[in-house]
């Protein structure tokens, strides 16, 4: 009989919903729209909204996602929405943003001075040194190759090339066997300096961070 009882408590139990910290009773019948929602939400489906007009913790629960599933929907390749940053909105392809908690927009430069709190010009040097000069109505800076590194099998022939531009970017090249070259990463990737490595034998190996820090140490 007692083993019937504590039974029978343990399934009441069960069944009741728990308190939260505030007092309130949030049973699992109670998250299951919302646990619905999340996966409708995780598999693309837009316009998914849950019933906010209950009370206690499952109608915050409820609005905080209506708001975050808002500002994902609202935001696309070219425009970008911050409902919790008093309503901003930048429009990358018009170059034009607008924060209607307080009543101010522009341009990029405009942006800069609003998120900064800087002049003029610091926001125009901060586009440019971040290389948004496209925002500034500037086309960016040409790259142009500054050095060529050789990476080469065993016997010091060359399988592939590093190049370094500047403003600073890498680019790989092989040869297309007709004078040309053919801009992707290697057929078959080697360590840089493969002859030199190998004749090195059991010595200890320095690793460096790039072709122009092994440059740099073995001229010291």
């Amino acid at each position: 009989m007692a083993t019937q009882t504590r039974q029978r408590a343990a399934r009441t139990a069960a069944r009741t919903p728990k308190a939260n910290g505030d007092g309130a009773f949030v049973s699992a019948a109670d998250l299951q729209p919302l646990l619905e929602a999340l996966r409708a939400s995780a598999r693309g489906e837009v316009g998914v909204r849950l019933d906010t007009s209950k009370r206690g913790v499952v109608g915050q629960l409820g609005k905080a996602f209506n708001n975050l599933a808002q500002t994902r929907e609202r935001t696309t390749a070219n425009e970008r929405h911050f409902d919790g940053h008093g309503g901003l909105f930048v429009n990358i392809k018009k170059n034009r943003w607008y924060s209607h908690g307080n009543q101010a927009g522009g341009d990029a430069v405009g942006l800069i001075r609003f998120a900064l709190g800087c002049d003029y010009k610091a926001a125009f040097d901060w586009l440019r040194s971040n290389g948004y000069e496209s925002f500034l109505g500037e086309r960016p800076s040409p790259k142009r190759p500054v050095k060529e590194y050789d990476y080469t099998d065993e016997s010091g022939a060359r399988l592939y090339q590093t190049v370094r531009f500047e403003p600073k970017d890498f680019r790989q090249r092989r040869s297309d066997g007709n004078g040309g070259w053919i801009w992707k990463g290697p057929e078959r990737p080697v360590p840089y300096k493969l002859p030199e490595l190998i004749a090195s034998g059991d010595a200890p190996v320095l690793i460096a961070g790039g072709e122009k820090d092994y440059a740099e140490n073995t001229d010291l």
